[in-house]
């Protein structure tokens, strides 16, 4: 009787360990639950979060805890694309848990993540929660939260005026595009015939221009003998010079006495 007893209690100890193990899972998994189905007040997650957004979901993966989201309305942050990512558990495609949250295709959502950038995380601890808001008019409610009464239309949306303002500039940059590809063909080409013309040149004789003959003309000063030059000839000539101007009055005088001479005998 007692072999047996022990036997059937052998038998039953790993049964009770398992046991044991879920009913601490149980109990662990119990109070984040709870805290999570206790989620803070909407406006309250709104003040705190950095972005706050609408979008109805278009396809979910993972059994529905990631979700490919359509925004239809952007009441806080960043301007956002038309289709963003949101991940309802911290790590997807691992084992289930209970704060993860599983979307529903078709459902528009007030996705309230708990990060700033995509892919948006918004767990059952968030605030995100299902929404019939699909305008651009936020609810009374969420105004002073919000600090806004209209939220913004998703980047590439036709119907968003400020898309329309901030259109990608595509004349400036195809004129700035064709002024390269000018600028570059242009210093192509120029490169390309600057070793010929520099060959060119090299062959080139440079043409010698002639010298301008300049003539000098005789200083009145160096004839009167004012010049260095001058008063060096007048020193070595002064007796040559004396005796050719006696001469010329010489001559002078004799010339004149003729003249006299003759008028007399004609009269």
């Amino acid at each position: 009787m007692r072999s047996s007893q022990a036997l059937v209690v052998l038998a039953m100890r790993p049964l009770l360990a398992m046991a044991l193990m879920a009913a601490t899972v149980i109990i662990a998994a119990g109070p984040a639950s709870a805290q999570c189905s206790s989620n803070v007040a909407a406006e309250r997650a709104m003040v705190n979060a950095t972005a706050v957004f609408v979008g109805e979901v278009i396809s979910t993966s993972d059994g529905g805890r990631v979700a490919k989201v359509r925004v239809t309305s952007i009441w806080k942050g960043r301007d956002l694309p038309a289709t963003v990512e949101v991940r309802g558990a911290s790590e997807p495609g691992g084992p289930a848990s209970a704060t993860d949250r599983r979307f529903e295709t078709g459902t528009t959502y007030l996705v309230i993540p708990e990060n700033t950038r995509e892919p948006f995380l918004a767990t059952a601890c968030s605030a995100t929660q299902p929404s019939n808001a699909v305008s651009n008019v936020i609810p009374e409610t969420y105004h002073q939260a919000l600090g806004a009464t209209e939220g913004r239309s998703p980047i590439g949306d036709s119907n968003s005026s400020e898309t329309t303002e901030t259109n990608f500039p595509i004349l400036p940059i195809l004129g700035s595009t064709v002024f390269v590809i000018l600028g570059w063909l242009l210093f192509t080409r120029l490169r390309n015939g600057m070793p010929s013309r520099v060959e060119s040149m090299k062959h080139e004789r440079p043409v010698k221009k002639p010298k301008q003959r300049r003539f000098r003309k005789r200083s009145l000063a160096a004839d009167q003998g004012r010049t260095g030059v001058g008063k060096r000839l007048v020193k070595k000539n002064r007796r040559t010079w004396r005796h050719r101007r006696r001469r010329q009055d010489r001559q002078l005088a004799a010339s004149s006495s003729e003249t006299a001479s003759g008028s007399t005998d004609t009269s």
